[in-house]
């Protein structure tokens, strides 16, 4: 073997190990994607096609409990599984195209019955007013006003890809109800699936 194969066999071999090596990092890094739910709710309810579901009424609420479970550990494991749909390998996620999707704001007059019709939602209360939070900023409306909100309605679907997810910011707290939706990045498959369960 001559001494120009040898060193062109050595490159070839580095190349390889180097994108060996990017790949597996890529795949082991995790990315975590925005979500308008950044602040603990004092309450939490739950829609199935429009139907409340009446076995957990308020479910922050500690002292509830249907004989299995409390309305608190439905609460937490909510947010758990919801921080787990915004998690996912920086490889999957460009594989995906998730690198070429934008979380978005914009004003909506989708009722509140309308998002409530959908499959599952899931309805976190707070008792004051909370700001919008979007890319680490508050965000203002084009009026330049600060947008407030005391209700977040978030759809829930059964995707195992990062999927665009919607979740609709209310202000009841003014003359007229204030409506903005969020459209985000998430995988909600495992969310679906145990709320799905909950409700048998």
């Amino acid at each position: 073997m001559s001494k120009a194969t040898k060193i062109s066999l050595i490159v070839a071999c580095s190349i390889i190990a180097a994108l060996v090596i990017t790949i597996i990092t890529l795949a082991c890094v995790q990315s975590t994607y925005y979500s308008p739910l950044t602040v603990k709710a004092d309450y939490l309810r739950l829609w199935y096609s429009g139907e409340e579901y009446d076995r957990v009424g308020i479910c922050c609420n500690p002292d509830f409990n249907n004989s299995s479970i409390t309305g608190n550990e439905i609460y937490t494991k909510v947010v758990e599984l919801d921080a787990i749909s915004r998690k996912e390998s920086v490889l999957t996620g460009v594989m995906g195209g998730a690198n070429n999707f934008e979380a978005s704001v914009s004003k909506t007059e989708t009722t509140i019955g309308a998002i409530k019709n959908n499959d599952i939602v899931v309805e976190f209360s707070f008792e004051e007013s909370k700001i919008l939070i979007f890319n680490g900023e508050e965000y203002k409306d084009s009026s330049d006003a600060t947008v407030k909100y005391n209700k977040i309605y978030l759809v829930v679907s059964n995707n195992t890809y990062l999927t665009e997810t919607t979740a609709y910011l209310v202000n009841t707290n003014v003359d007229s109800d204030s409506q903005y939706k969020v459209n985000f990045l998430s995988k909600q498959a495992e969310l679906y699936n145990y709320l799905t369960e909950l409700n048998k």
